[in-house]
């Protein structure tokens, strides 16, 4: 996977109440299967979020599970 393959990253279950949220991987290449990674340390979550924004990858945040 490279980083130009990615459509945007999709945080799901953050709530003030977890410790953990999955990032989901979704491709521009919608035929390719995400890549789910479990288990991400909310406190991690911002850094995480500040790069993909340098480098213009879009950021979704959500309470629910796809």
């Amino acid at each position: 996977m490279t980083l130009d393959e990615i459509e945007h990253v999709h945080f799901q279950r953050v709530t003030f109440r977890t410790s953990t949220a999955d990032m989901i991987i979704i491709f521009k290449d919608y035929k390719k299967p995400v890549v789910e990674v479990d288990a991400v340390k909310v406190a991690d979550m911002d850094k995480i979020k500040e790069w993909l924004d340098s480098i213009n990858i879009v950021v979704v945040v959500c309470r629910a599970h796809l």
